[in-house]
C-alpha cells in the first residue's frame, strides 16, 4: 500500500474553496453557472455572515484563482503556495459559514427578558419603563388550560 502524499497548502485552499463556493450556491438558490464573486456580492445583501466576511471571501477567491489559472501550463502544478496561517484563517472562515452557532446560544437569555402580566399595574410598569429606559414591555398571559404563556 503507497502511502498518500499529504495535500499541500494550495490543495487545502483549493479545496476549502470548493466547499465554501458549493455551500454559498446552494443557499443562494442560484444557478452553478455563476462566478463565485457574483454570489458572494448577492447573498451579501441578505445574509449577515456573508456580509460581514464579504471582501475576505473575495480575497479568498482571487488567491484561489491565482493559483488555479497557471500561465505555464503543465510545466508546473502550482504557481503559488498560499501561507499557512491564509490556510487556516480560510478554513476556520468556512467553519463558522457552514456551522454558526445555535440560536440559543447568542439569544438573549430569558432571565435577562422583562416582562409584566396583564394584571399588573399601569403605573408600576411605567415606572419600570421609565427608570430602565424601556419603550416596550412585553405583557404576557397565561393559559391556565395549557400551563404555557402566550
Amino acid at each position: 500500500m503507497k502511502n498518500k502524499k499529504p495535500a499541500s497548502l494550495a490543495e487545502n485552499l483549493i479545496s476549502t474553496f470548493n466547499e465554501v463556493d458549493a455551500y454559498l450556491l446552494k443557499i443562494s438558490g442560484l444557478d452553478a453557472t455563476v462566478s463565485h464573486m457574483f454570489v458572494v456580492d448577492r447573498l451579501g445583501e441578505t445574509n449577515k455572515f456573508v456580509r460581514s466576511y464579504k471582501e475576505d471571501l473575495k480575497l479568498y477567491a482571487r488567491l484561489r484563482n491565482a493559483i488555479v489559472h497557471n500561465p505555464f501550463g503543465s510545466q508546473i502544478e502550482v504557481i503559488a503556495e498560499p501561507h499557512p496561517v491564509a490556510v487556516d484563517k480560510y478554513r476556520s472562515l468556512k467553519e463558522q459559514l457552514m456551522n454558526p452557532p445555535p440560536a440559543l446560544s447568542v439569544a438573549i437569555k430569558p432571565q435577562k427578558i422583562y416582562s409584566t402580566t396583564l394584571a399588573a399595574v399601569a403605573r408600576d410598569v411605567m415606572r419600570v419603563m421609565a427608570d430602565r429606559g424601556f419603550t416596550l414591555y412585553p405583557g404576557i398571559r397565561r393559559c391556565l388550560s395549557h400551563s404555557r404563556y402566550f
